[in-house]
């Protein structure tokens, strides 16, 4: 899976934005307030990546047990495809 369109991905003193850009970016149109681990997986759904890979990449870099991550991981994902912005 991979989003339907590039986001740049903005820091901010305890958040980041992503604002949608290029092709496929009309679907979506404003911007997305998330954390850290949220900007992670933002980043790894710029290239064609499984659920399972998403988990295993955040599970090098972010010290929490691999079921709170794939339960969050499920659930971020989630709201993205109900939205039809994974393809």
């Amino acid at each position: 899976m991979r989003l339907k369109f590039k986001v740049e991905i903005v820091e901010f003193e305890d958040y980041f934005v992503a604002v949608p850009f290029g092709d496929g970016s009309d679907i979506f149109r404003g911007i997305l307030k998330v954390n850290e681990v949220g900007a992670s997986i933002l980043q790894l759904l710029d290239k064609d990546i499984s659920e399972k890979e998403i988990i295993e990449s955040l599970e090098k870099e972010y010290d929490v047990s691999k079921e709170a991550l794939s339960s969050d991981v499920r659930q971020f994902l989630m709201q993205f495809e109900e939205r039809g912005l994974l393809q």
